[in-house]
């Protein structure tokens, strides 16, 4: 799937305006959400941990400002509105992101005065919109927007993963530790689905920890082994291995090398200071 910062963090440019396009509506404010951190974040990029990431998470961050449909319309109103302190510099962040949610319900006069800033956009101000299909806008708009396509496909159906239990709580036993690396390395695609289970639930239990909700996560039905590893693990360790996740993700991707190796190094780190289930 297609990520903001992908697209947008690593090219090392910000647009002033992205389009995100995408059926799937929580996802959507999922990736504006991490892109609004990342952009915020006080400590590294989208930590969840700092004030600037606990405010963009819990929607009073004063630079995170938020457009959604009233009814079935976006009307010109929080437009207006929001011209009048476009011009101001961020208060706390560097930057300050405006994400409008269910952009396809811009009335006609809301998109001509969106239409208006876009033509000249404020400093250190970048718009996210986010539709589940661009022509449901303005082509006057989205042709001043960087395009992001995001995956279609649902949150992924864990009920088929056998040994998902072990994926999360993690063996603690060499041998053990040793034979699931085994069984997820056999392939890419499972080593790649493995490690994509593994992203979703230290960022679930980085949320939990801090008192948050994940969006809708399809680990939601792992509560109990969440609140088991919370209490056990500081959020600099959690985070740590959600550093080491992402850091395999992209050893896999980029470069050959021997997957048995690589399961067993991560399998390793990530069964450090974890209790047993």
């Amino acid at each position: 799937m297609d990520t903001i910062e992908n697209k947008i963090i690593k090219s090392e440019r910000v647009a002033n305006a992205t389009l995100l396009v995408g059926t799937h509506a929580e996802s959507l404010k999922q990736q504006a959400l991490l892109f609004a951190k990342k952009l915020n974040c006080l400590e590294a990029a989208g930590c969840n941990a700092c004030n600037a990431c606990k405010k963009i998470e819990k929607n009073i961050h004063p630079d995170v400002i938020w457009i959604e449909s009233q009814g079935e319309s976006i009307k010109i109103e929080p437009l207006r509105e929001l011209q009048r302190t476009l011009h101001l510099k961020p208060y706390e962040g560097r930057w300050k992101v405006v994400i409008i949610d269910g952009a396809q319900h811009l009335t006609l006069a809301a998109s001509n005065s969106l239409l208006k800033i876009l033509e000249e956009p404020p400093a250190q101000t970048t718009f996210l919109l986010l539709a589940p299909h661009a022509e449901n806008l303005l082509s006057t708009i989205t042709s001043r927007c960087q395009r992001i396509r995001l995956s279609d496909a649902p949150p992924p159906n864990l009920d088929d993963i056998e040994n998902l239990n072990s994926l999360l709580s993690l063996p603690v036993s060499l041998e053990e530790r040793f034979q699931l690396a085994i069984e997820i390395s056999k392939d890419d695609e499972t080593f790649q689905k493995t490690l994509e289970i593994w992203t979703l639930w230290y960022h679930d239990l980085l949320f939990y920890k801090q008192g948050l909700s994940p969006f809708e996560s399809p680990l939601h039905q792992k509560a109990a082994l969440a609140q088991t590893q919370i209490r056990t693990q500081s959020i600099s360790t959690l985070y740590d291995k959600l550093k080491t996740v992402l850091e395999t993700q992209k050893t896999l991707k980029h470069y050959q090398v021997n997957r048995q190796w690589l399961a067993e190094h991560v399998v390793t780190q990530l069964s450090l200071g974890t209790s047993p289930a």
